[in-house]
């Protein structure tokens, strides 16, 4: 076969009338091997197998996608299972019952790490919508779980990885 030259493989209808390797490829339901110049018109057989060899491999191969689709279809039904079960247990937060006395879902927070003086602002949300990026972290993290229930002004002491470290609270915000 020539550079630019593809092969095309089709599994055509059996007819009432032919013989030859085509016609008992198709009739064992084997797959017919085409070669397309890259003009779109079918060459000649180039040495290429048409029917002998070509039907397994390529079975062996529709078999391969088959399977391939079907853990495709399993994952999506996983994450359709996830976020079923993510809408069953939602739950409606009211706006007006938030508020900035102390550090609740939902809230802005602004905090200062007392032993280098570096400020940042978090907000707290769920797990599902944490996203570093836009400084938002998830109600389950250890920086999280220490800010909650306390006000402006309280220092807070978060077990990390490298240690304890203490933070402020500067400004609590909806």
């Amino acid at each position: 076969m020539e550079q630019g030259q593809n092969l095309v493989f089709s599994r055509q209808a059996v007819t009432e009338r032919g013989s030859g390797p085509r016609r008992r490829a198709q009739a064992m339901g084997g797959v017919i091997c085409t070669v397309l110049e890259p003009s779109g018109q079918e060459s000649g057989n180039h040495g290429v197998p048409r029917a002998h060899g070509v039907a397994h491999r390529t079975r062996r191969d529709a078999q391969a996608a088959a399977d391939a689709a079907k853990e495709a279809q399993g994952m999506l039904e996983m994450k359709i299972a996830k976020l079923k079960e993510l809408i069953a247990s939602a739950r409606i937060i009211d706006d007006s019952k938030l508020n900035t006395d102390e550090v609740q879902l939902l809230n802005k927070v602004t905090i200062r790490n007392t032993a280098n003086g570096m400020i940042m602002t978090y907000t707290i949300v769920s797990e599902s919508e944490a996203n570093l990026k836009e400084m938002k972290i998830a109600s389950n993290t250890p920086i999280a779980m220490a800010l909650m229930g306390h006000a402006v002004g309280d220092i807070v002491q978060v077990k990390a990885p490298a240690g304890l470290m203490n933070f402020e609270i500067m400004k609590i915000e909806i």
